[in-house]
């Protein structure tokens, strides 16, 4: 199976170290291509690109010479948007592409609103997969197609809004945005522009509503596909 992703912007390779993150498996997919690691604070969904130098067939990535499963404790590294696994043999790190990561436990954030502004959290950001049913040109309707898109899930006011990001990775006042970062939100039914400050809503940060849904759980709220 060949996914084809959106490349981030080129983040500064750094040379490998320690594995300084740890975590667990929570699930894994797509013929054991994605995967979901929890760590104390983010859940991250990545997708296996690299497990040794020369492969011919789909990677699966490792642990223990065996397959990833659900349950097994995992060492990593982020760096941008690639992790690395230790060598599963040989000298090569295995390579993972972070598709989307999320805030594991989000925080409560109050649910006042000063005219028409609420505060929200960004409980994740990253890329997901998700089908149209179908869509129109012209006067013809089409059939759907499943596409990647670039996306922030943000939480205000007990609602959790899909929010499409026009760059990857997400960005506001010209900054990435990453899990956990507050913002300002003024909303309407088909678009929300966001504000680090509150006062000050940029032209530039207002962002198309893909969905609204009850906020219900503290994991999950990433949507891959599956």
């Amino acid at each position: 199976m060949l996914l084809v992703l959106t490349p981030r912007a080129e983040a500064k390779k750094k040379a490998a170290t320690e594995y300084d993150l740890s975590g667990s498996v929570l699930s894994y997919d797509h013929d054991g291509q994605v995967y979901r690691f929890a760590t104390d604070r983010l859940v991250y969904t990545l997708t296996c690109d690299k497990v040794k130098k020369l492969q011919f067939r789909d990677p699966q990535c490792r642990v223990n010479g065996r397959p990833i499963v659900v349950g097994d404790s995992v060492r990593f590294r982020v760096d941008g948007d690639q992790a690395y696994l230790p060598p599963a043999s040989g000298s090569s790190e295995q390579e993972l592409q972070v598709l989307f990561t999320e805030l594991k436990t989000p925080p409560s954030i109050p649910d006042s609103a000063v005219d028409g502004v609420v505060r929200g959290v960004v409980l994740g950001e990253g890329q997901t997969f998700w089908a149209r049913t179908q869509y129109s040109v012209g006067n013809a309707v089409l059939p759907g197609k499943a596409v990647w898109t670039c996306e922030m899930q943000i939480m205000a006011s007990g609602k959790v809004y899909r929010l499409d990001c026009p760059s990857n990775p997400c960005q506001v006042n010209n900054k990435d945005v990453e899990p956990g970062v507050t913002f300002a939100i003024r909303l309407d039914n088909k678009a929300a522009w966001l504000s680090v400050d509150g006062v000050h809503f940029d032209k530039d940060d207002k962002f198309k509503v893909l969905s609204v849904a009850d906020y219900a759980s503290p994991q999950g709220t990433a949507s891959t596909g599956k």
